[in-house]
């Protein structure tokens, strides 16, 4: 029935779930976390469902098939969808929806912290563990050559604007075009290290909602 004892683990550990969750029904909602140490036990939960082998493995699939979440530009609704089996039932016993908007939410109850020495080593490690961010100094240079790549196609339709006469289409001169250019090329790259380039999944860490975990 089962091939090995990790999966027996991951079926006994299923069944617990289950069992929690159906022993919530008719309970009221739990109080939506708002203090640093709720936040602190939240990421505890985070880090201890990101560890389970069972989400390992499949989280090690995405990565074969779309790349490290830092460098990826495909398979952001699969990583989504993957990250929410762990994410939602934390959600819910912390007192927010079980969705991508209980992410949102979340994320956004907890940007307060930021700049919280322990918080932010937390929520580093929370994004390692999902790849998105570099672990070392050969992801690093993953995550800055995903990030030029990036700048290249910005760059590439920056200067499909420009016309064959060297001036601008529109009402910015090549001149001018290619100082911005210049500026979001250098932008992308400097946050390409330490960001998903291109990203759009919603973070399962504890931070700004509008910045990577």
């Amino acid at each position: 029935m089962f091939d090995d004892l990790d999966d027996l683990c991951d079926k006994i550990n299923e069944l617990e779930a289950n069992e929690a969750l159906a022993g919530t029904i008719g309970r009221a909602a739990p109080r939506r976390a708002s203090t640093l140490e709720e936040f602190f036990a939240m990421q505890h939960e985070l880090k201890d469902g990101f560890s389970q082998p069972s989400f390992r493995r499949q989280l090690e699939g995405l990565e074969r098939r779309f790349g490290r979440a830092f460098e990826a530009t495909a398979g952001d609704d699969e990583r989504s969808k993957l990250f929410l089996t762990v994410q939602g039932p934390a959600l819910s016993r912390h007192g927010f929806l079980a969705d991508a908007t209980g992410v949102v939410e979340m994320l956004t109850a907890a940007a307060q912290f930021n700049g919280h020495a322990e918080f932010d080593r937390n929520r580093l490690e929370l994004n390692r563990l999902l790849g998105l961010e570099p672990s070392g100094p050969a992801e690093e240079q993953r995550a800055r050559e995903a990030a030029l790549r990036q700048a290249l196609v910005v760059a590439a339709v920056a200067v499909g604007g420009i016309g064959r006469d060297g001036k601008g289409k529109g009402k910015v001169s090549q001149k001018g075009q290619l100082k911005g250019l210049q500026q979001d090329i250098l932008t992308i790259v400097s946050r390409g290290a330490g960001k998903g380039a291109g990203q759009s999944v919603a973070r399962p860490g504890m931070g700004d909602p509008d910045e990577d975990m």
